[in-house]
This record gives C-alpha cells, structure tokens and sequence, in this order.
C-alpha cells in the first residue's frame, strides 16, 4: 500500500503532506493489526498477558514493541518519521531502526537539559 502510495506522490498526484498523512495511517493500522493479533494468539494465563490486561502494569502497545513492531516514532520536531520500525525488542534493532528510535529520547533529553540550565 506504501509504495503505491510512493507511487502517486511521484506521478504528481498528491502533495508532500498528503504522502505523509496516508502513510503514517497506513503504518498505524498496521501496527493496531499486528498488537491485535498477538493479544488475540496469547495464553490468557501468560503472566505478560495477565500483567498487562488486568490493568496491573504496561498495555498492549508495549507489549506489541516487545514482541511484534515497535511502530512509528516522532522526530525532534514533535512530528511523526513515516519510516517504522518495524523490528521488536525481543529480536533486536538494525542500526537505522535503533537511531529511529532514539529521536524521540534525545529530544526529551535535551528539552530537560534546556530546562534545567
């Protein structure tokens, strides 16, 4: 779906913004699939599942970063990248898909340093 999307936008046929927009509903579909899928396959009596669940700690949403897709990150311009990462934890980051990652952390960081000084 992304690369005709891609597609179009080179065609002329859509803007910048447009591109950007469809993609990015595109990659959160995709991950809201992927997060129901894994609640759908899990054991109700994985301790995971129960801790997340029952409301205890953490949500499906990170659970889906351990063990499916970590998803799309923000940038530092508080925008979203509409590359995804498309990995989880348990497997390991590329190198491309860790610096992703970290764009939202290092703006955090910084904006705390700023606040600080």
């Amino acid at each position: 779906k992304v690369a005709l999307i891609n597609e179009d936008y080179e065609m002329g046929l859509m803007s910048p913004e447009e591109r950007h927009k469809q993609v990015i509903d595109i990659w959160n579909e995709t991950a809201d699939k992927v997060g129901d899928a894994m609640a759908e396959n899990f054991d109700k009596f994985n301790p995971i599942y129960m801790m997340a669940f029952s409301g205890a700690r953490g949500n499906i949403k990170q659970i889906r970063q351990l063990a499916g897709m970590r998803g799309l990150m923000g940038n530092t311009k508080g925008g979203t990248i509409d590359r995804p990462v498309k990995s989880n934890f348990r497997e390991g980051l590329s190198v491309l898909e860790y610096f992703i990652s970290t764009h939202g952390t290092r703006k955090g960081m910084t904006d705390t340093a700023l606040r600080t000084a």
